[in-house]
């Protein structure tokens, strides 16, 4: 019996130890009204940090990037009027993309001593090259836009409850570009969003994303890992590739 129990609590350990560890590279279907296109997420995950690198990449020959991203965000422990706290802030952001053939960048960065999010804008075009410091919304947990799935598993916002709905921040690493993609969306670095469980679809736990007038489905497995996402109202759709 004492065996059987040991037996156990080595499974249940290495279970917990396997979910706690999501890092490395995923590749996953992305398609919009444009075509069909490879997604690369390399996604490392520590105590105090989480950083993705993302790059979408065409499926010719070429293999040539369309838009490229790395994010990094700082998880840690503030102190509010309710106790302590878990907090996710943004540190630092570059996103780059292509218009027909001509690079358009942008940066954020944490600046800790004014409390603000720096941006640097590059571009071909005059209104999209410039800087400025930018003021935060209130909040404790900030996503920026391509971690939401990351996002939310750290900041325990995957609640398996009908109806609990849970505020945040969603930031949008490729603004101001991304108002060129997208139809309808807050024109805006920061933007309030809302979580909220929708049941099961297909052994996948279906949580739906508020923003503004956008709802975006994300689908996760029990271990509350990325598996997909439908951002209907723009046509696209984002699957994990296996094998």
């Amino acid at each position: 019996m004492k065996i059987l129990l040991l037996l156990l609590l080595i499974f249940s350990c290495n279970r917990i130890q396997r979910k706690s560890n999501f890092s490395g590279t995923s590749y996953y279907t992305y398609k919009d009204p444009s075509g069909t296109y490879l997604l690369k997420r390399d996604l490392i995950e520590t105590k105090k940090k989480i950083q993705l690198r993302q790059k979408l990449l065409s499926r010719s020959s070429d293999n040539k990037p369309l838009e490229k991203s790395i994010t990094i965000s700082q998880v840690g422990v503030i102190k509010t009027k309710k106790g302590k706290t878990l907090s996710i802030r943004p540190y630092v952001s570059q996103f780059s993309i292509w218009f027909e053939k001509k690079k358009y960048f942008s940066q954020f960065k944490l600046n800790k001593k004014d409390k603000k999010l720096d941006l640097i804008l590059r571009s071909p075009e005059a209104k999209w090259n410039k800087t400025e410091s930018l003021s935060f919304k209130p909040g404790t947990v900030y996503c920026w836009f391509s971690q939401i799935p990351e996002c939310m598993r750290r900041a325990n916002l995957l609640v398996r409850e009908r109806r609990k709905k849970i505020n945040f921040i969603v930031i949008w690493e490729s603004f101001p570009y991304y108002t060129e993609q997208y139809q309808n969306v807050p024109s805006e670095v920061f933007s309030r969003a809302v979580v909220y469980f929708d049941g099961y679809f297909e052994r996948n736990l279906k949580f739906n994303v508020r923003i503004g007038d956008q709802t975006l489905i994300y689908h996760f497995s029990e271990d509350n890992e990325f598996e997909k996402l439908f951002w209907i109202s723009q046509g696209i759709s984002i699957t994990k590739d296996r094998g």
